[in-house]
């Protein structure tokens, strides 16, 4: 009864890609959206959850292999970067803080222009006013945009 209330939020896994050194992407497809995602443990120290949004339902062009691929080799260069950006805009925290406070949990490849936006979040033990995602869209290996949720 009053079916027409429910939106349909389910997705679907149309099929499957292997980035090598990297894993397996499932492009999914949900109403609103489609995209490649996986979650992987080969860029950095824990499992992220890794995305490639790509025109069409395409596979990802080889420039976004190319900078997925790429990502194990620049980790410690993105995670400074971004832990020294938190460390500037929370002047009460020191370097090493932030990096207790926050850890990377998902990166998504843009598929206009192939920007990163990283996701960094909070611990557990963070206090309810620190408490929130920490954003970054990365362009050209430098944050041309910072925020919160």
């Amino acid at each position: 009864m009053f079916n027409f209330l429910k939106k349909n939020k389910t997705k679907s896994i149309d099929r499957s890609i292997v980035i090598p050194l990297i894993g397996i992407l499932h492009y999914l497809t949900w109403p609103e959206k489609s995209f490649w995602m996986g979650d992987v443990d080969t860029i950095g120290p824990n499992k992220i959850e890794l995305s490639i949004d790509t025109c069409g339902g395409s596979d990802p062009t080889e420039e976004q292999i190319r900078l997925i691929r790429e990502l194990p080799a620049d980790y410690d260069y993105y995670m400074e970067m971004l832990y020294t950006y938190l460390e500037v805009a929370f002047e009460e925290f020191s370097l090493e803080t932030m990096k207790q406070m926050y850890f990377l949990a998902a990166i998504e490849l843009n598929k206009h222009n192939n920007d990163l936006l990283f996701s960094l979040e909070p611990s557990f033990d963070v206090r309810s006013v620190y408490n929130h995602f920490q954003r970054f869209q990365i362009a050209n290996k430098t944050v041309i945009k910072y925020y919160e949720d």
